[in-house]
């Protein structure tokens, strides 16, 4: 049977407080991309329903556009931080950190992709409406 010593008994308690940190990096992590995986979803899904076009494709393809952005901002800013501090692969990057970075680049990605769709859609139905005078007319 090994003999704990006060030593041990501190590092375990550092180690295992490391553990809770991350745990909750990863919860608040994960609950801010869920919210924003909701709330992209539901606002291309409104506006393809307003539209009459396929309500879960639009949704989904707002989801993987802010998720592709998300993605690639956060990858940047790593080759970025790890190119002007080499010294820094000896270190973890914050995750926190790289999620606050990447998601106002995500969200407006996003908003542009709405916008431009709306503004498309937008045409399209002025186009498409027939007006009362036109009734009788020949096309």
């Amino acid at each position: 049977r090994k003999r704990r010593t006060h030593w041990d008994n501190g590092r375990k308690k550092i180690f295992s407080n490391q553990g809770e940190i991350v745990n909750k990096q990863i919860i608040k992590n994960t609950m801010l991309e869920i919210i924003l995986m909701i709330t992209v979803g539901k606002y291309f899904y409104r506006l393809a329903d307003k539209y009459k076009k396929n309500k879960w494709g639009y949704a989904i393809l707002g989801l993987v556009v802010c998720y592709g952005i998300f993605f690639t901002v956060a990858l940047v800013y790593a080759l970025i931080y790890y190119i002007y501090n080499p010294m820094a692969l000896d270190d973890d990057l914050n995750d926190w950190t790289l999620t606050i970075i990447s998601i106002p680049f995500a969200l407006g990605g996003t908003y542009l992709l709405y916008y431009l769709l709306e503004r498309s859609w937008k045409k399209n139905a002025l186009r498409d409406k027939v007006s009362i005078d036109d009734i009788g007319k020949e096309i």
